[in-house]
């Protein structure tokens, strides 16, 4: 982001009420975990079996699995 549009955001939430930045920032919070929902359904895993070796690496259950 650029200065200029922070600046520009900044100046557009002067004089906000702490109640419209809390609503603000829930709905900001819902928007991008609904948009990561989206793009998560629609990302194919091509290779499952590096994805779980990988994840072996840090959980231990995984590790006695195998």
């Amino acid at each position: 982001m650029t200065t200029g549009k922070l600046n520009k955001i900044l100046e557009a939430l002067d004089g906000i009420s702490y109640l419209d930045w809390v609503k603000l920032e829930r709905e900001v919070n819902q928007r991008f975990n609904a948009d990561i929902r989206l793009m998560s359904n629609t990302t194919p895993l091509r290779d499952t079996d590096k994805v779980f070796k990988e994840l072996a690496k840090c959980d231990s259950n995984l590790r006695q699995s195998e």
